[in-house]
């Protein structure tokens, strides 16, 4: 996966910042930043933030955009 920023499908902003590994269930999980707002950093499963918007055929979830 690409460091850098990635567009949400709802057009908001976030910079990928690491994959980190779950040590309960050994699942992969990403860590990134919101790019409005409070700047939070969030975290969500590799699988969600890879994965496709249900029901929408191939729309991603998060799209890479820029560095």
């Amino acid at each position: 996966m690409k460091k850098g920023r990635y567009r949400h499908h709802t057009g908001k902003k976030y910079e990928f910042l690491d994959i980190v590994t779950d040590t309960e269930t050994d699942e992969n999980i990403v860590v990134y930043r919101e790019l409005f707002d409070k700047f939070n950093v969030l975290v969500c499963p590799e699988s969600v933030f890879t994965g496709y918007v249900p029901g929408s055929g191939k729309v991603p979830i998060f799209q890479w955009i820029e560095d």
